[in-house]
């Protein structure tokens, strides 16, 4: 069940700001960053720190960063390409936190649906128990290689990724529906770009890129 409580002013804030920088641009993507309680998914930080625009720190293998919740800016711009609208099959490769799922789900509602790929077992365990928290259990998280995306519920009309690679996977192409939409950041020579692709007589056809920074899309060599 839905976890429905008022709107904080924290998030208020945020989504003033977000709007401001011209990030958020649809009603839709505006709503989910309103109604989501972005602190169920970082409890280990403070309020008004889960509300910053700024990167969340998540998991570290030593001095290493390997998860984190993105910073919201970025993750308002993806999701505004993605063009979300309700009862659409939305496949995320990398599950972090869980928050970027419980966005989408907010956007596609009941009628659409969420698979999110996590390759780190112990992230998505804490990413079912917030999504669970926040009363997101429709959103199923899926343990696997995120290179492979996830077949048994393809296919999907959109696809967002939110970690960097190097190029999009076959497996991601094939997993798309006609005219879906994949967006995805790219590590290029000139620097990483989020990128934006429609399916189009079954290539991707790039409709637009933005500069970000992602960490890499971990494979299971580095576990």
């Amino acid at each position: 069940m839905r976890c429905v409580s008022a709107v904080l002013p924290e998030a208020l804030h945020l989504v003033d700001g977000l709007v401001a920088k011209g990030v958020i641009r649809s009603p839709a993507v505006k709503r989910a960053f309103q109604t989501v309680p972005r602190q169920l998914f970082v409890p280990e930080v403070p309020i008004r720190r889960a509300y910053q625009d700024k990167v969340v720190p998540i998991k570290w293998r030593g001095r290493e960063l390997i998860s984190s919740l993105s910073q919201p800016a970025i993750m308002a711009e993806m999701l505004e390409l993605l063009e979300l609208e309700p009862g659409l099959r939305v496949l995320e490769i990398g599950t972090g936190s869980g928050y970027g799922a419980a966005l989408v789900s907010t956007i596609v509602a009941k009628t659409g649906s969420v698979t999110s790929v996590e390759i780190d077992g112990e992230i998505a365990a804490a990413a079912r128990a917030h999504l669970a928290a926040a009363g997101f259990d429709t959103v199923h998280v899926i343990t696997s290689n995120g290179f492979e995306g996830w077949s048994a519920a393809a296919p999907y009309d959109r696809i967002i990724v939110t970690a960097a690679v190097r190029g999009v996977p076959p497996a991601w192409v094939e997993q798309m529906a006609p005219g879906a939409r994949l967006v995805a950041p790219l590590e290029e020579s000139t620097g990483q770009h989020v990128v934006s692709f429609d399916l189009v007589d079954g290539r991707l056809v790039m409709r637009r890129a933005v500069p970000c920074v992602f960490m890499p899309l971990r494979h299971p060599d580095t576990q």
